[in-house]
């Protein structure tokens, strides 16, 4: 005689609520005891009876046709002393939603049912990433609900979540497919935290020193190109092309933010020549050796910075160039196939350096610094830092779309369109209970914070403005305090009134 059996809950409506079920043994499906006796469903002598083996107050009551776990403490007897446990489970996310087919797949009865895969790898993570912290760390224990809820205990913690897991009927196709194998964390959940650490964590204010460079818009853009790095002795065609930056553009030419690969429209910049096109190089020049070709690009460009840009071309503008950005031609970074090319272009890249700005592109500031100033900033920061000299400090936070602090004392809640307490439901409050008898029956909570800046800035009007402070503000856009009174008051009511949390 078995001592532990599976069995089939075929019934689960206790007429006496004690969460017992009538359930029939994996072997004894077809019924043969059916007919054996004459009973009475639920009466003492109904042969399927089973009561929980748990505790009432724990004890999970399965859905019908799921399976459970028969214990009998009389082997003699099998038909009565029956109690039960639910299960067994494959899943540890989704009680209600297992068939008695996938509970016993891990056992000897299910040797011809399909198992499902797994949900984490070797090493502990998940197989799916958005089953992340789905499931209680393996240091700390929980208990789950039938879908979706949980409490989790963690040292000296506790979370309440409710909606953990993404709700069936709100999930793709696809996510239905999945979530049948792999629990689906829900980008919402009402979860509440109760916390405590060893020590109090206080934010302190820390001065801060940041090196800060000067950070202006580009005035010309010179980029630099040759015809060829194959050794020849014919010669090289070196072509320089200037361009004068038409307007900011956000950050695009701000020179902290420009670099030797930055790409620019070309409707935003102007090529300087003497025909006025768009290809023709602003200066161009035939020499004999690569150390010519590095040497004549650098030499132009510290002219152009020394002298201006009228001295590759009296026509071309005399105006301060700077600051100005150097860099290699489109065509100058094309793929190269020999070594001979590589190394060529890599040799005038090295020996382009500008008064020590390179090499090969970089940043000339000025006609008298080469480098942007860095200037320390100081800054105050509010870092959060754990007080050695305290005691223990405990958090409580709830997470939730709306939040509602209700108190059941009329006496002292008097309203026009108060609460009906006796009209919501009695076991768990619905949606539309929130909705429809709570929602319109309660206020918007204040911050505190926004409030008093709110009324300083009010009473720094009044005490320092030298007429009637009922006065109109507008107009007066010489009165500074009456100006920020004016500014606060364009968003105070988003500022001032939190409509998420909620009183009565």
């Amino acid at each position: 005689m078995k001592i532990i059996d599976i069995a089939i809950c075929v019934d689960n409506i206790d007429p006496k609520g004690m969460g017992r079920i009538r359930c029939v043994r994996y072997n004894d499906y077809v019924g043969e005891k059916e007919n054996s006796t004459k009973y009475e469903k639920w009466s003492q002598d109904d042969p399927f009876i089973a009561s929980p083996f748990l505790p009432n107050n724990i004890n999970f009551v399965p859905e019908n046709g799921q399976s459970v776990k028969l214990l009998n403490y009389n082997t003699d007897n099998e038909n009565i002393n029956l109690e039960y446990v639910a299960g067994p489970f494959t899943t540890q996310f989704d009680f209600n939603g297992q068939t008695f087919s996938q509970q016993i797949e891990n056992t000897t009865y299910g040797v011809t049912t399909k198992h499902r895969g797994d949900i984490k790898k070797s090493s502990g993570e998940f197989i799916k990433n958005k089953s992340e912290n789905s499931l209680a760390k393996d240091k700390d224990f929980a208990i789950y609900g039938k879908y979706g809820s949980d409490i989790l205990f963690t040292e000296n913690g506790l979370q309440l979540r409710g909606g953990k897991l993404l709700s069936k009927e709100a999930a793709s196709y696809l996510n239905r497919e999945t979530m049948l194998t792999h629990p689906l964390m829900s980008d919402k959940s009402s979860r509440l935290y109760l916390k405590k650490f060893p020590k109090k964590m206080n934010l302190e204010e820390v001065l801060t020193t940041e090196n800060i460079s000067e950070n202006k818009d580009l005035n010309y853009i010179i980029e630099y190109d040759v015809n060829s790095f194959v050794n020849d002795a014919t010669g090289y065609t070196i072509s320089l092309y200037v361009y004068k930056v038409n307007g900011a553009l956000g950050d695009l030419f701000k020179t902290n933010y420009f670099t030797e690969n930055t790409e620019v429209q070309s409707s935003l910049i102007k090529l300087i020549n003497d025909d006025n096109t768009n290809t023709t190089p602003t200066y161009q020049i035939t020499v004999t050796s690569i150390s010519d070709i590095y040497r004549e690009i650098r030499d132009k460009i510290f002219l152009v910075h020394d002298k201006g840009l009228n001295e590759l071309n009296t026509q071309y503008p005399s105006d301060d160039i700077h600051p100005f950005f150097f860099r290699p031609y489109t065509n100058f970074k094309r793929s190269l196939s020999t070594t001979d090319e590589l190394n060529n272009k890599q040799t005038i890249l090295n020996g382009i350096n500008v008064l020590r700005i390179g090499p090969g592109a970089g940043l000339i500031w000025s006609a008298t610094r080469a480098k942007a100033e860095v200037n320390p900033v100081n800054s105050i920061e509010k870092v959060a830092k754990i007080d050695n000299n305290t005691a223990e400090q405990t958090f409580g936070a709830m997470l939730v779309d709306k939040l509602y602090l209700l108190s059941t004392d009329l006496g002292t809640n008097e309203s026009a369109n108060p609460v009906p307490f006796v009209d919501l439901n009695g076991y768990e409050l619905s949606q539309q209970d929130y909705i429809e008898k709570i929602e319109p029956s309660t206020f918007s909570t204040v911050r505190g914070e926004n409030l008093l800046k709110l009324l300083s800035k009010m009473i720094e009007v009044i005490f320092t403005h030298r007429h009637n402070p009922l006065m109109p503000i507008s107009g007066q856009y010489d009165y500074d305090h009456g100006n920020e009174l004016k500014e606060l008051f364009k968003t105070i009511e988003n500022d001032i009134l939190n409509k998420s949390i909620r009183i009565n």
